[in-house]
């Protein structure tokens, strides 16, 4: 638990330095986008594990493994841009 809470300490000050990365370029690092998705999957298993959703405990691991019902998959989003004509 207590690498779950720096890991996110540090998710979180990547989003921080993304924001601007992503104002500055207009796109987010795929590193620092992985980086945080993988945080967020983690700690999502980790609260199935507490609340009792599931029995088995989450790896401890970054990656995803799909395994387990509580896997989450992000994928690339596609949006326009309304003021850009394509």
């Amino acid at each position: 638990m207590i690498a779950l809470f720096v890991l996110g300490i540090v998710a979180t000050v990547m989003t921080v330095i993304a924001l601007f990365v992503v104002l500055i370029t207009g796109r987010w690092p795929e590193g620092m986008r992985a980086f945080v998705l993988n945080v967020m999957r983690w700690y999502l298993r980790v609260q199935t594990y507490y609340l009792l959703l599931t029995d088995e405990y989450p790896p401890f691991e970054l990656e995803t493994t799909g395994t387990l019902a509580s896997s989450v998959h992000c994928g690339r989003s596609r949006m326009r841009n309304p003021a850009r004509s394509e």
